[in-house]
């Protein structure tokens, strides 16, 4: 069948280190042929961790697949699509000409939290990523800029919400991670559903703003559907285009 005609049925194998055990467990059976597999690099390069490859096998080479949808293009289009603005013309394009370099300031400050978990997790700890909630860590202001919402002992509350134990004389490694995350790509060591939480969180913000220039003209704007979390990427992949390196391992499998 062509690639518009195959047939694929989803099976979520759990974590990465379990994806891994799956395609360990069929690897040499016949039916492996028949199956692909997919798996979030995350910081594995960093860590200079060594995983099987295998031909039915894609590692994303950005972080995670978050990190795929979070780009310019992708809030124009939500911008377009689902703010809708009444009694006033709202020029979409003008309102997200802030995003990159807000983006840019976002990856300066989220580097050294990165940086923490690459240190802690070379000295063999496992911090739980899911605990920590960026609203806690960061906020906007009124201009779409986003800034630190925590400004002190900020490693002793990534231990206290990530469940390790306290990591003395760090500093030294933690300046060199950092220095190590600085001179890659952003998106390659930025943990995706972080990043995906910036796009949601800018998209809701400037929301407000256009609502409230709107109605400043006697206009008003509301948003439909409402982007969340849970739906970021369900709305966000129809739109992008497929990754050069995701196009070719389909078409050699599909």
């Amino acid at each position: 069948a062509s690639r518009s005609q195959a047939r694929l049925s989803p099976y979520f194998c759990g974590n990465k280190d379990e994806v891994y055990g799956v395609l360990a467990s069929v690897a040499l059976h016949p039916g492996c042929q028949q199956s692909l597999f997919f798996v979030d690099k995350d910081l594995s390069d960093v860590l200079n961790e060594v995983r099987p490859k295998h031909p039915r096998l894609f590692v994303t080479h950005y972080y995670s697949v978050e990190n795929y949808l979070v780009q310019r293009e992708v809030l124009g289009r939500f911008c377009r699509d689902f703010i809708h603005c009444r009694g006033v013309e709202c020029d979409h394009d003008q309102s997200c000409t802030g995003f990159v370099d807000t983006l840019s300031a976002f990856y300066a400050l989220i580097l050294p939290l990165m940086a923490w978990v690459v240190t802690v997790r070379r000295r063999g700890q496992k911090p739980n990523l899911r605990n920590i909630k960026l609203k806690d860590w960061f906020k906007f202001d009124e201009n779409l800029r986003i800034v630190k919402a925590i400004k002190r002992q900020r490693v002793s509350k990534l231990c206290i919400v990530t469940g390790i134990k306290p990591t003395p004389a760090i500093v030294r490694e933690l300046r060199s991670a950092l220095g190590d995350l600085r001179s890659r790509d952003p998106k390659t060591v930025v943990r995706g559903h972080y990043e995906g939480w910036f796009f949601v969180e800018y998209l809701k913000k400037l929301f407000e703003k256009i609502k409230v220039e709107a109605e400043k003209r006697d206009g008003g704007a509301s948003m439909t559907p409402t982007v969340e979390h849970s739906s970021f990427v369900a709305l966000s992949a129809p739109i992008i285009v497929i990754p050069p390196d995701l196009e070719a391992f389909l078409a050699m499998n599909i």
